[in-house]
């Protein structure tokens, strides 16, 4: 499989500063930016292109930080990462909050769906503050939660080995552990973020 740290020149680990990693493309995709190669012959032009999607690729999985553990876990393992068996107690109780706040909102949005005019909407809406502002302050405490996992990411990488050495198996489950939790975390967020939007389109 590809390896997207080799592909920028940067070390795998499951901790890397987003300005690292945007500096390394642009120092590695500079010389075959198709702009700078489109004078060049088919061929060239063609490799150019390629080279530039594959170091692109390489970024967007390098910056997002669940991505980046899938692909590490997947590197040292040989295999992505397995399902999810256990969640800690303060993520299932988000979940449990997530899932209440998104069915809270079902009836408002069929009200607004049913409303006849402009009017209507916003009075729909106006009653419907009170949810609103619990998804807000769901979506505040699950950027809370965001945050403390990437600290948890930059503590696992202050102890990852130097190049050259591999990680633990204990050091590869913590890495799977934050990949979980991270893909819970982005979904609700997601899910939360796009139910505001239907409910103030």
């Amino acid at each position: 499989m590809t390896d997207h740290f080799a592909a920028l020149g940067l070390p795998r680990r499951p901790w890397l500063d987003e300005a690292v990693v945007k500096e390394a493309f642009h120092q590695r995709s500079a010389a075959v930016h198709p702009d700078r190669v489109h004078q060049a012959d088919a061929a060239t032009r063609r490799a150019a292109e390629e080279n530039y999607a594959a170091l692109n690729a390489a970024q967007q999985c390098l910056r997002e930080p669940r991505e980046r553990l899938a692909h590490l876990v997947h590197l040292e393992r040989g295999r992505k990462p397995g399902d999810c068996h256990d969640l800690p107690a303060a993520v299932m109780s988000l979940f449990a909050e997530v899932g209440a706040a998104l069915r809270e909102t079902e009836p408002v949005l069929r009200q607004k769906q049913r409303a006849a005019s402009a009017l209507r909407q916003a009075q729909v809406l106006a009653a419907a503050l009170p949810t609103m502002e619990r998804l807000e302050s769901l979506r505040a405490r699950l950027g809370g939660h965001r945050l403390e996992l990437l600290a948890e990411s930059r503590m696992l990488d202050t102890g990852w080995p130097a190049p050259g050495t591999p990680p633990t198996a204990a050091q590869l489950d913590a890495v799977e552990r934050l990949y979980h939790q991270f893909g819970f975390v982005d979904r609700w967020l997601a899910q939360l973020r796009e139910r505001g939007v239907q409910l103030t389109l």
